[in-house]
């Protein structure tokens, strides 16, 4: 072999390694862009998980008014029957 087809030889070799190290810097980008995908997925997951927070706040905030409301009537049931036992009372004297 001679001098020529020897450093021609070594030119494609030199050649074929950087389309090897282009090769790899892709494979790389294409491993960083799965992983952004991935980081992505975990994103989206986490937005679900606060929408279904955000609805447990709802549910939590229509409770307490439940309860609020409870204890009102409640309270109005209680104040309607100390009304009426008084009426009743005054009425029982009265006779």
């Amino acid at each position: 072999m001679d001098s020529l087809a020897f450093a021609d030889a070594d030119a494609d070799s030199l050649a074929l390694t950087e389309v090897l190290v282009d090769s790899l810097a892709l494979t790389d980008a294409h491993v960083d862009s799965l992983a952004l995908t991935d980081a992505l997925v975990d994103s989206l997951a986490l937005t679900d998980a606060d929408v279904d927070s955000l609805a447990l706040t709802e549910v939590d905030t229509d409770s307490l008014v439940l309860k609020e409301e409870l204890v009102d009537s409640e309270s109005d049931s209680r104040t309607d029957s100390l009304n009426s036992s008084d009426s009743d009372s005054l009425t029982d004297t009265d006779s």
